[in-house]
């Protein structure tokens, strides 16, 4: 199989998204977008390398294990229940990207009013390459969360609605306890973004997949969701 990358030849690998991590590239996994677009998926099931033009992400609920790729299909040990499947947007000024039908944001029980017009059309992005689950809408409070973990009760309880499914996120959902790196005992961060913002977005990303186990099927141009293990 012959695939064509791109070659970055200048980062600045002192760069947070870069230094912090150990990894040597990115590879894409998005949508195809004519023939100059062939992602490697898409080309090693045209070459009959995989049986199924899908893959399925799965990451833990831990940091100490851990997570998982698969080409060509996806694992069922990672999740319970059925996967809720959706339809990808088909809207050309997306691209190559996975964009779903946003039907709602809801915080500590009230739903938002979400100006549709300004805000992507309702769409919400999914994206397993993004650092942390990120929402901006009117009214959305602030996720941040304090080092000493004071304020982790007054966090809220939100939800996001795909297609009128819900997939709900509590504090100890997306707060995260780890080691303190400058001392000793752990501290709290928040794994989440949250921001007040007219013409918001909602981009489903980071440890949105340690809740929620994740299928691409690029053949049939949908994604579903179900509860991680």
């Amino acid at each position: 199989m012959t695939m064509l990358f791109s070659l970055i030849e200048k980062v600045d690998w002192t760069e947070p998204g870069f230094g912090a991590f150990n990894f040597s590239g990115i590879c894409g996994l998005s949508l195809s977008q004519g023939m100059n677009n062939i992602s490697v998926l898409q080309n090693a099931y045209d070459n009959g390398l995989i049986k199924y033009n899908m893959f399925g992400f799965g990451v833990s609920s831990d940091l100490s294990t851990p997570g998982e790729l698969v080409l060509g299909g996806y694992d069922e040990s990672y999740f319970t229940g059925d996967l809720q499947w959706h339809d990808v947007m088909q809207d050309q000024s997306y691209g190559i990207l996975y964009m779903l039908n946003g039907t709602g944001v809801k915080v500590n029980g009230q739903f938002l009013k979400l100006p549709c017009a300004e805000f992507r059309n309702c769409s919400f992005l999914v994206d397993t390459g993004g650092g942390l689950f990120d929402i901006a809408a009117p009214g959305f409070p602030s996720l941040a969360v304090e080092s000493d973990c004071s304020n982790v009760s007054q966090l809220p309880t939100f939800s996001i609605f795909i297609d009128n499914n819900e997939y709900e996120f509590t504090p100890a959902d997306y707060i995260l306890k780890v080691p303190n790196p400058n001392g000793s005992g752990t501290i709290c961060v928040s794994t989440a973004l949250g921001g007040d913002a007219t013409d918001g977005y909602v981009d489903i990303a980071g440890w949105f997949f340690h809740k929620y186990y994740a299928v691409f099927d690029r053949q049939n141009q949908v994604v579903g969701f179900a509860p991680r293990n």
